[in-house]
């Protein structure tokens, strides 16, 4: 049995953006495509602008889905990347995208980063532009994701 590679990921933890996240979700359900946001470490999920998204599942349930994964989205511009850095899974969770060939698409400044850190070097790693450009980035991504071929799944948990 087969299964498409269509999930996007969404990390999500204090102060990330929550405009890019509600961008990119939107437009890659509006194609019918899965998106989950991802809870990393922490105890707020208040985004940069106020507003609190509440995370779908938990940063274990991603890693088990993996093999579904199309795309992870890193809707922040800090270097920081938030105070998940220290958790074991996310090194985790960036071994297994390199390793599966997962795009990630990040801020400018938290691209770098991911660029730069010997963890994630060979990540296939893009960055999010802003405003239209934003809204025509995530079009695209959704209309790439829906076109992908059918790769060996593993089960959903």
């Amino acid at each position: 049995m087969s299964e498409a590679r269509d999930i996007c990921l969404i990390l999500w933890a204090d102060r990330f953006d929550e405009a890019v996240a509600v961008v990119f979700a939107v437009e890659l359900r509006r194609i019918g495509l899965p998106v989950r946001l991802v809870k990393l470490p922490g105890v707020n999920y208040t985004g940069l602008y106020g507003f609190t998204l509440t995370p779908d599942i938990s940063l274990n349930e991603a890693l088990a889905m993996l093999e579904r994964v199309a795309c992870i989205l890193v809707p922040t511009d800090s270097p920081a990347i938030g105070g998940a850095a220290n958790d074991p899974r996310v090194e985790t969770l960036w071994t297994q995208a390199r390793q599966q060939q997962i795009e990630v698409i990040a801020g400018a400044q938290a691209a770098a980063v991911l660029a730069g850190s010997d963890s994630e070097r060979g990540l296939m790693l893009s960055r999010y532009g802003e405003g239209a450009a934003l809204y025509q980035q995530a079009g695209k991504l959704a209309q790439r994701i829906s076109r992908q071929p059918v790769v060996k799944a593993g089960r959903l948990r």
